[in-house]
């Protein structure tokens, strides 16, 4: 795979994924209870703040993945496409066994984003469409699955794809069960797949956040 990672990106892009992904939920938590925020204004304020870092820190790398899409356009939009219809058709198969297993599972990530999206109207939606995808395949594809790829192909296919479900699931440790817990995490692993084999088979990091795009536009329309 070409268009590596610079050292500053892998450095500083590590650095601020541990602080979105481990502090910046209790940031929010303590500014809900002192300020006594709507949760969908705190929720889009990390969204923004979230691209703003991605645009920041990946700049030179989503730079060169912009130019490389643009000389293979029919590719990209390709495996974008067939990655969308492996997603649904594998996310289908799994909510299926879920519901199988435990018939009466609900996501919560899913009642959040709907309740939050229900209050806020287009600013919810902008920011699921607009900035998170950008700043999740960044960190998810590009730090993770690009930055390893090289060592591991293995181990960048198994972190990208399990950190990826992990970090959907985390904050609803200890309201869900054991079984819900590992449906839910389960529940997330088609997308993880489906988005690293866009970028792997594009080179592009513009794929996967094409492809994320019009999921996450697909899944706000629905709600």
């Amino acid at each position: 795979m070409s268009n590596p990672l610079n050292r500053s990106e892998i450095k500083w892009g590590s650095i601020y994924a541990v602080i979105q992904y481990f502090l910046l939920g209790e940031i929010a938590l303590l500014l809900n209870y002192l300020l006594r925020l709507p949760a969908w204004v705190l929720q889009v304020g990390i969204f923004a703040l979230n691209f703003l870092f991605t645009i920041l820190i990946f700049r030179k790398f989503l730079l060169s993945s912009a130019k490389a899409a643009l000389r293979h356009p029919f590719k990209v939009l390709g495996f974008s496409l067939l990655g969308l219809l492996i997603y649904y058709i594998s996310s289908f198969l799994v909510s299926i066994v879920i519901l199988v297993v435990c018939p009466d599972y609900g996501n919560l990530n899913d009642a959040a984003i709907s309740e939050m999206s229900r209050q806020s109207g287009i600013w919810m939606l902008v920011s699921t469409v607009l900035f998170v995808p950008a700043a999740e395949e960044a960190v998810f594809r590009g730090l993770l699955f690009r930055g390893i790829y090289d060592r591991s192909p293995f181990a960048a296919w198994t972190l990208s794809v399990a950190l990826f479900s992990a970090v959907h699931i985390v904050g609803y440790i200890g309201l869900y069960d054991p079984l819900r817990l590992l449906l839910a995490f389960i529940q997330y692993l088609p997308a993880g797949l489906c988005l690293a084999f866009a970028y792997k088979e594009t080179d592009t990091i513009i794929a996967p956040i094409l492809m994320h795009t019009c999921v996450n536009l697909i899944g706000m329309s629905l709600q």
